[in-house]
């Protein structure tokens, strides 16, 4: 054990197995990337190669608990990858008679090796890297990871909506190759910032324009099947295997109902739970169906008929290989044996209104950009009686705010802050946030890059960012704690 460590680290409160997991796994991949690299500088095609690293990289989250068996899977399908590329390497060495150049691997592995035997090595490698590194190292190497993870899960959204860019991949290449500065660190929260950017035109091309639109949160009489996570292009596809059934949204995907595609689709008949965070899904008396997880806390969420077609699936979820599986699932299920009323939500918003108001709202010496749930609303409330001749805009349901939108998208979010800031300086924008995952804290460190002096954010879950780290984070980038 390494209680003085964890205690010292602020590490404690996440499961050490998990993190010896996520550290063996990144190794992995790490080390495949290096062979990667060697081989696209001699002209070898590695497309597909890199796009198996950006796949496999959000999983390496401290919110995901798998069974054992599934862990060794993952280890060893990744370890067998990198075993070929460094076979592969060493082939075309020999052939143009160079003298290859080896990365050091730090785990060693044996055919009859247990998987505890692998997460011990893990362990070790967890606890090295607290004591080998300085704060600001240790600081810089987490951060990097986290842009590294959001940058990933972006690009994937990007080739899911049909555009590939290979740069992208080539740059997530060369940071995951990169020893981590501040400065690698802003560079990237640009290019994923340019990556949203990217995916908020492809989902309009897509889904057809984004807008405001009042969801029920409603559940009708019948056989019913809940989609959660924030995969627009999975939605879509189960909406259309399943047209015969009454479909609910869940999390992020409340966004979908903003787009005109989803809109006119009679099968989508709402949205189930009003608010963010983790959701007890045994309320729910259907099936559900997770599009992704990453940023899911699981262990509050695996109750009920849960089902999934990642290839890896957490434990509590159960894996399904086509939508006749998943509608066989909402079969069996219970269902609403009658109708739940409740009020609506509002969701989305209108590009060209949005813009109005904000060229409105420019006339205020302060703009308090507040993206809150629950009681944090008061605190917006206390920056407007901080700052003189200020105004709150919301960016989910307050009726505490005259003036505010409902987005679930970080994307979306900068898109709405970026119109802002075509008319407010940025040392006039007062940003406040609840929600702390990987994409917010790439979005806050590309906001303190772009000269927001007045950034505020509220508690971390310590698997997203350690209390150290995260302290460490704040006086860095100069955000502050309500």
């Amino acid at each position: 054990m390494y209680s003085d460590e964890c205690s010292r680290h602020g590490v404690c409160s996440t499961n050490p197995s998990i993190a010896a997991f996520c550290e063996v796994l990144r190794v992995i991949i790490s080390t495949s990337a290096y062979y990667i690299n060697k081989l696209d500088t001699q002209g070898y095609d590695c497309e597909d190669m890199k796009l198996n690293i950006i796949s496999s990289i959000p999983n390496l989250s401290l919110n995901i608990e798998y069974p054992n068996d599934t862990i060794m899977d993952i280890i060893m399908c990744h370890l067998n990858d990198l075993i070929n590329l460094k076979t592969e390497y060493s082939k075309y060495c020999k052939q143009k008679g160079i003298k290859p150049i080896y990365k050091s691997f730090p785990l060693k592995f044996r055919d009859d090796m247990k998987l505890s035997d692998i997460l011990i090595q893990g362990q070790k490698l967890v606890r090295s890297s607290y004591t080998v590194l300085t704060d600001v190292e240790r600081l810089n190497f987490e951060l990097i990871r986290i842009l590294i993870k959001s940058a990933c899960s972006s690009i994937l959204c990007m080739y899911d909506y049909g555009y590939k860019n290979s740069d992208y991949l080539n740059k997530i290449l060369y940071y995951i190759l990169s020893k981590p500065t501040k400065n690698s660190i802003y560079d990237l929260s640009n290019l994923i910032a340019d990556i949203w950017s990217k995916n908020v035109d492809l989902e309009e091309n897509i889904f057809g324009c984004i807008s405001e639109n009042n969801v029920l949160t409603t559940g009708e009489i019948g056989k019913a099947l809940l989609v959660s996570g924030s995969n627009l292009v999975e939605l879509k596809n189960v909406l259309e295997a399943l047209p015969s059934t009454n479909i609910y949204t869940n999390g992020d995907l409340l966004l979908a109902h903003s787009f005109e595609y989803f809109r006119n689709k009679a099968n989508l008949k709402g949205h189930f739970s009003k608010g963010r965070g983790n959701y007890d899904f045994s309320v729910f008396p259907g099936a559900i169906y997770l599009t992704n997880y990453a940023e899911q806390s699981l262990e509050n969420l695996v109750r009920g008929a849960i089902f999934t077609k990642i290839k890896y699936v957490p434990k509590g979820v159960k894996h399904v290989n086509s939508y006749d599986e998943l509608f066989s699932a909402v079969q069996k299920s219970k269902g609403f044996i009658k109708n739940i009323e409740d009020s609506a939500v509002s969701v989305g918003y209108n590009f060209s209104k949005l813009c109005r108001i904000v060229e409105s709202l420019s006339k205020y010496d302060y703009i308090i950009i507040c993206d809150v749930i629950n009681n944090d609303e008061k605190f917006c409330l206390k920056l407007k009686d901080k700052f003189d001749n200020s105004i709150i805009f919301g960016l989910s349901n307050s009726s505490n705010f005259k003036y505010s939108v409902n987005v679930s998208s970080v994307a979306h979010i900068k898109r709405i802050v970026d119109e802002f800031l075509k008319f407010v300086p940025a040392n006039k924008i007062i940003f406040f946030t609840s929600r702390c995952n990987y994409e917010m804290i790439s979005y806050l460190i590309y906001l303190s890059k772009n000269k927001m002096n007045n950034i505020y954010l509220s508690s971390c879950a310590p698997s997203v960012l350690n209390p150290v780290v995260k302290n460490n984070f704040m006086k860095l980038f100069k955000i502050k704690e309500n």
